[in-house]
């Protein structure tokens, strides 16, 4: 990774600000409720390289390496919504339509190339195991299908498209035989997770009820499945007005017995939303980023985002480091390193409205904390 490093650097010159870099040290299912108190999360200090440089009007999420450790292949979009504030600053909105498009970078960012073109909503691309093909979510005439592609942008067809159902977020299972993703295929108001063959395109479906179950990865020895979802019931009040809004957090899924449980539990007054998990390639360590949210002071009874952090944890969720508790910026959609000693993700220096540039953190220090 220390290649990645020098090239960063020369990159960060490129774009006039290589003072960042010197910083840089280098079946059904039957849910268990059992709650498990988890140690209170340390923290270590890590430092963050810019891999991409845009200002406002763009935005850049989920990044993900590929298996060589060659490239990140993520999403991209220069069309946000624009808006004024009632103080008259101008607000970058970034939403699901906002003509994402997948693109591609070698992992020290340069050589930028744009996988997908079209007017159609392109994004959430992933790598499979052996890197021959990259699945990717296609959002065309309402209908949200998943689609694979060589990872030159060539040979795109689909994988599951239904008009009439929703599918998001795939992801490949260890031996590339089959794609995880959740969708809205057994009820239009809930979502449930599902496989589907990639030769033979048999769906088969995970999880059911009236649950907010997202983002599924499998495990790298096949047996569990780790995702977010809704299914502790918690609710936060935001805002003035006291919006309630669902909260996430990380669960696993047994797929020998279809078993459910909780891998993190809230403690003091603070609550967060968890989400986005990513498992590390030996199967040992979950990356995910989660919101704080704390009490408001100026409106009693409800509660404000207080930060957005990128957290590792042991796979138990007994154990976990906040890595970007010493930064101020915001953070999210964290993936690890095709090597293991790192995790790309994106972050807003707040500085903007939705800027959501690339980033790489070396997490070696926060794994020999865990082990």
């Amino acid at each position: 990774m220390r290649t990645l490093l020098t090239r960063a650097a020369t990159s960060a010159r490129r774009h006039g600000v290589a003072a960042l870099i010197p910083l840089v040290i280098l079946g059904l299912v039957v849910v268990v409720v059992t709650y498990r108190q988890p140690a209170a999360p340390s923290s270590v200090s890590m430092q963050v390289v810019p891999l991409t440089f845009d200002g406002p009007g763009a935005a850049n999420e989920f990044p993900q390496a590929s298996p060589d450790g060659r490239f990140i292949v993520f999403q991209r979009s220069e069309k946000p919504t624009i808006s004024t504030s009632l103080s008259g600053k101008t607000i970058y909105t970034f939403k699901e339509d906002s003509d994402w498009d997948v693109y591609r970078m070698r992992i020290d960012g340069s050589e930028r190339v744009r996988l997908t073109d079209s007017p159609k909503v392109e994004d959430e691309p992933t790598y499979s195991p052996d890197g021959s093909m990259i699945a990717y979510r296609v959002v065309r005439n309402g209908s949200s299908d998943l689609f694979l592609m060589d990872p030159d942008g060539g040979n795109k067809r689909p994988l599951v498209a239904d008009p009439n159902t929703e599918e998001k977020t795939p992801a490949f299972s260890p031996d590339g035989r089959r794609v995880i993703f959740y969708g809205n295929r057994a009820a239009t108001a809930d979502w449930n997770l599902f496989t589907v063959d990639v030769a033979s395109r048999k769906v088969q479906q995970l999880t059911s009820g009236l649950h907010q179950d997202k983002h599924p990865q499998i495990t790298p020895d096949g047996g569990e499945v780790i995702f977010h979802s809704d299914r502790r019931g918690v609710q936060v009040p935001l805002g003035a007005r006291g919006k309630r809004t669902d909260t996430m957090t990380i669960f696993s899924l047994s797929l020998d017995s279809g078993q459910i449980r909780p891998l993190l539990v809230d403690d003091g007054e603070n609550l967060q939303d968890s989400r986005h998990s990513f498992v590390s390639h030996d199967g040992r360590f979950i990356v995910y980023h989660a919101q704080t949210f704390g009490k408001d002071r100026q409106h009693p009874g409800t509660y404000r985002r207080l930060r957005e952090d990128i957290y590792l944890m042991t796979r138990d969720g007994r154990r976990r480091i906040n890595l970007t508790e010493h930064d101020p910026r915001l953070f999210k959609h964290p993936s690890w390193s095709a090597d293991g000693r790192g995790i790309f993700c994106v972050f807003d220096d707040k500085a903007h409205v939705n800027v959501w540039n690339v980033g790489y953190i070396d997490v070696t220090s926060a794994l020999q904390q865990l082990n």
